[in-house]
């Protein structure tokens, strides 16, 4: 597998400032990739996690398991954060530049988030 794990200070200007670290691992011999969130500080924050699709993806929902179909492609996104909230709202795909078409958009939320917090992610082919 190949991994990598960044974090950046971006969320520092808040009041109660926030470290945002995210790793990645890929697993070459299934194509998965599991990707985790540390949020770490003090206080409470709302969280969001946005995962944009192409217009041509079908996405489903099963608690906070998305099955994503487009052509003869299938893939699987599922989510494990206690206290979530997980939904599928319309957004915007655009192509190029000054073009947009409505396309869904995996959202998943936690409000009210007491710090540290911790999510994980798993994008795999099914």
């Amino acid at each position: 597998h190949d991994a990598l794990s960044l974090s950046h200070n971006g969320y520092g200007r808040l009041p109660a400032p926030v470290l945002h670290t995210r790793s990645f691992i890929l697993h070459r011999h299934s194509g998965a990739m599991d990707i985790e969130d540390l949020l770490e500080g003090s206080g409470a924050h709302d969280v969001e996690w946005f995962f944009h699709l192409h217009p041509d993806v079908q996405v489903t929902q099963s608690d906070l398991q998305f099955s994503l179909v487009a052509s003869n492609l299938r893939a699987r996104i599922t989510v494990d954060c206690n206290g979530v909230e997980a939904l599928i709202e319309q957004g915007w795909y655009s192509p190029r530049y000054g073009v947009k078409q409505e396309a869904p958009v995996i959202v998943v939320r936690k409000t009210a988030a007491t710090l540290p917090v911790t999510a994980r992610i798993r994008i795999e082919p099914c």
